[in-house]
């Protein structure tokens, strides 16, 4: 509402658009794809917080759902004829607890089974779980997007099961990469009013959002 009382004065527009689903829908990715930036030179983004904060760099994030298929059968009488789908996901959860050791700091990996069986004594023929996979530049989260499939390939061969990986539930969210020039502007010119503007301790913001991949192309400060 401020800006537009002075548009006049410093030329150019200003757009108010309203982009929902960013944690997990991935509303920017779809509304960069189909235009809605085009000719945008630069963007603020605000989040709701209980002060005024700059907002780090985030990771960038995939999403890796994946399901298992084995064989049923009764688990007291004829465990022997069965094949668990939840022995294999779970032994994909204890790989990817291995590989947890080896990976770069800034890196993240969680998950959860999101469906395990029905009844104790029968053997699961069928299992799911769903990982998201964190990463500062692209290139290691493909890399490391290939090691927990690895994971859970691993994990069929112990188990004698198949592993299927599922469409991800959202676009890939690509790494934030705040612009520190605006940034910076911002922050003089709220502190200029008197409210602090808050920097946070670490190097990253170890979260993710769509608004990473509106960084890759063009300048943006998001501020909560």
């Amino acid at each position: 509402l401020a800006l537009a009382a002075v548009a006049d004065q410093i030329g150019g527009t200003i757009d108010v658009i309203g982009t929902p689903a960013e944690e997990t829908g991935g509303g920017k990715v779809i509304m960069l794809n189909r235009g809605v930036f085009d000719g945008v030179d630069a963007a603020l983004i605000m989040h709701p917080h209980l002060g005024t904060y700059l907002c780090l760099p985030m990771l960038g994030m995939r999403s890796l759902p994946m399901e298992f298929r084995g064989r049923s059968s009764h688990g007291a009488q004829s465990p022997h004829d069965g094949r668990s789908a939840l022995a294999g996901m779970i032994q994909t959860f204890n790989a990817v607890d291995a590989l947890r050791q080896h990976i770069i700091m800034d890196a993240r990996i969680h998950g959860v089974i999101t469906s395990g069986g029905e009844r104790p004594n029968i053997i699961p023929e069928y299992a799911a779980g769903h990982f998201f996979v964190r990463a500062p530049e692209m290139a290691y989260l493909d890399d490391l997007t290939e090691r927990v499939k690895n994971c859970a390939r691993g994990a069929v061969l112990m188990t004698d099961t198949q592993v299927t990986f599922l469409e991800p539930e959202f676009p890939d969210y690509e790494p934030f990469q705040p612009s520190w020039t605006i940034a910076e502007r911002y922050t003089r010119n709220v502190e200029s009013l008197g409210e602090p503007v808050h920097r946070l301790p670490d190097r990253y913001l170890y979260a993710s959002n769509d608004m990473g991949n509106l960084s890759r192309r063009l300048p943006v400060v998001a501020m909560m």
